[in-house]
């Protein structure tokens, strides 16, 4: 009876480390700026991006993660539990935005990326002119700055009350 009850323990743990490698068999893709959650079968103490400059992971819990793509590539994902045993090692592919965008080519290195919803916004993207993507980064730096600046002053540092 012990034998049984041993073997179905470890079958209920490999069912749940072999549901959730099947579940990312071909591996997970995500949009570049956009995150998925991904779920693991057990608890991770330690969760590894092979190229942190195509994705990045963000632990919610020890058994939430969520994968942001910041740039194209393929890279790998690697979460392990307390015992350095691997619970997922998957592929982690970075694609285009989802959704709707224009890129607007104007000759060689003139390429800016637009991101539509209703009205298009320049959002830059790799592979866009670097200089028009300094620029909007600038703007963007200079309003985020402006804001910070406004809720320290105000004394109460941008928290809510």
């Amino acid at each position: 009876m012990k034998t049984l009850k041993t073997l179905l323990l470890v079958s209920t743990l490999l069912g749940g480390a072999l549901s959730a490698a099947s579940a990312f068999a071909d591996g997970v893709t995500v949009g570049i700026d956009t995150s998925t959650p991904v779920h693991l079968s057990r608890e991770a103490t330690s969760v590894f991006v092979g190229n942190p400059a195509i994705a990045d992971v963000y632990i919610q819990s020890n058994k939430l993660i969520f994968l942001s793509g910041r740039s194209f590539g393929t890279t790998n994902l690697i979460a392990l539990d307390s015992q350095g045993q691997t619970i997922m090692n998957v592929a982690v592919t970075v694609t285009g935005a989802r959704g709707e965008t224009v890129t607007l080519q104007r000759g060689p290195g003139g390429r800016i990326s637009y991101a539509c919803a209703g009205r298009c916004e320049p959002t830059p993207m790799p592979g866009d002119d670097p200089d028009i993507v300094k620029s909007l980064m600038d703007i963007s730096l200079s309003k985020t700055n402006t804001a910070d600046s406004v809720a320290t002053s105000s004394g109460k540092g941008g928290a809510p009350d």
